[in-house]
């Protein structure tokens, strides 16, 4: 579990032909991978994920920018914070900042201010630029000395909540310190891409540890168990409906098998 904090910086230039990448050195490890069919990562969206390992990243997406690309189009820039658990009150504060419009927007300024479009322009051509000690500097001065609030105790097992509920982003914000302290395995993030309790559920099921997702596209309130517990093994996505195929296709091969020893019997 040894290493740094380290710091990437996705987003994109002005002209047409450059596009969102990530500036400079790229994340050695898709940490974020598993969970990339559940959110839509060029909306505001939050992950969490701490690794059997011990090791905490962080990805926070959608943070705007002023800049625009030649059509006019607002840019927006990804976060991803790696060794998170080592700076924990930097990693709170992010997490903080992807549950508040507010405070992404005074993320988005911030990243502005130390990276205009000029100099994005120039470290777009260089692959082999530097900014990781530019990102952190940025990062860790617009923290300041803000403390995240606990939220509380950790809820147990798997769960989800609406993003506008206050009790469900109390409990998000204690998970989200649990995972970057000393807790499990799993996941906390926010979704553009599930509507229901239903698509969390499936979400948490298909993901190692436990899951506390946050819905952009829901108006439930509390928090309601998904029915996962700790330590339950990721799910398959397989078809509900597969079992039955192969129930008709033994019938089949039954009656022919029936149908050959009934020819048989009559010879």
């Amino acid at each position: 579990m040894s290493g740094r904090t380290r710091a990437y910086l996705m987003t994109r230039g002005k002209m047409r032909n450059q596009g969102y990448g990530f500036l400079g050195e790229v994340p050695p490890e898709v940490w974020w991978e598993p969970v990339a069919p559940w959110v839509i990562l060029e909306s505001e969206e939050l992950v969490v994920r701490r690794g059997a390992d011990g090791v905490t990243g962080l990805l926070i997406s959608g943070v705007p920018s002023q800049r625009t690309d030649v059509i006019g189009t607002r840019i927006r820039h990804t976060v991803v914070l790696d060794y998170a658990h080592l700076e924990p009150r930097l990693a709170l504060w992010l997490v903080r900042c992807g549950l508040s419009d507010v405070e992404r927007t005074e993320l988005g300024e911030a990243l502005d201010t130390a990276f205009d479009g000029d100099l994005v322009h120039a470290l777009m051509s260089d692959p082999n630029a530097d900014i990781e000690d530019r990102l952190l500097g940025v990062l860790r001065r617009a923290a300041g000395d803000v403390t995240a609030e606990a939220g509380g105790d950790d809820l147990l097992g798997s769960w989800t909540g609406a993003v506008r509920d206050e009790t469900a982003v109390t409990a998000f914000l204690a998970r989200a310190r649990n995972l970057l302290e000393d807790g499990g395995p799993g996941y906390a993030f926010t979704t553009h891409a599930i509507g229901s309790p239903d698509g969390a559920r499936r979400a948490a099921r298909a993901l190692a540890g436990t899951t506390a997702v946050l819905l952009h596209e829901s108006d439930i309130r509390g928090v309601e168990p998904l029915g996962k517990v700790p330590g339950q093994a990721p799910q398959s996505h397989a078809p509900t409906g597969s079992w039955k195929a192969y129930l008709v296709a033994a019938l089949v091969v039954l009656a022919v098998l029936l149908g050959v020893w009934w020819l048989v019997r009559r010879l």
